[in-house]
């Protein structure tokens, strides 16, 4: 649909850098996707503050998972996975969004785990729980990516594999070594050494936030 409009418009304005898209290049502009303007980059400091205000500890290494509004079994199944096999690394807690639906499976699943904490929805402030984190395992929707690229976080994209769009950002983002893109059906044995590689290695992990933060475009709207 788009490629047929574009031929009719005047101005296009793309969310991802113009070397993705086919459109007529004197007409088009990287503009990049509208986020809210509370989202900025995260300092230690800053971050320091979230976690306090979300009574999170200072002192550990914090992995944000969130499978999207209505949450991923496949996301929750394979963090849950991961937090068992880290219990004896005393520094990593994982905060799992699952998803209303999915809340009882997961505490079920979960319990007397003292690595892992689930949280059913965030309601408000989602920012600050994401700038929280020391890495965000997340689905690859347009908008999410901005938003972490506008916090600066490491981030290991799990595109939806029924959603084009999202296999599309994850691949392109992958590309420019701003995420690590990993797929539902391998997720579950791979999700664990991507944490500690990560968690493992502060130089990696910082290159990999700042290359996704150069996609960081405040003032899209």
């Amino acid at each position: 649909t788009n490629r047929v409009l574009s031929r009719y418009a005047d101005a296009i304005g793309t969310g991802m850098p113009l070397e993705n898209y086919s459109y007529d290049p004197t007409t088009s502009q990287y503009v990049g996707v509208p986020i809210s303007s509370d989202i900025h980059a995260v300092s230690k400091k800053k971050q320091a503050e979230y976690r306090k205000e979300l009574e999170l500890p200072i002192d550990k290494k914090i992995v944000v998972a969130v499978g999207g509004g209505l949450g991923s079994v496949v996301i929750n199944t394979s963090v849950i996975a991961s937090a068992k096999k880290l219990t004896s690394q005393e520094n990593v807690l994982f905060y799992n969004i699952t998803g209303t639906k999915n809340i009882d499976t997961a505490e079920k699943a979960s319990a007397g785990m003292k690595n892992y904490i689930a949280k059913a929805f965030i309601y408000k402030d989602m920012h600050k729980v994401l700038g929280a984190a020391d890495i965000v395992v997340t689905r690859a929707s347009a908008t999410t990516l901005q938003e972490l690229a506008g916090l600066r976080k490491a981030v290991i994209a799990v595109p939806a594999r029924q959603l084009s769009d999202q296999q599309q950002n994850a691949k392109l983002f992958a590309r420019y070594n701003a995420v690590i893109a990993l797929q539902d059906d391998t997720l579950s044995d791979k999700l664990s050494d991507a944490v500690v590689d990560l968690l493992s290695d502060d130089k990696r992990s910082s290159q990999l936030a700042d290359n996704l933060h150069q996609f960081a475009k405040p003032h899209a709207a």
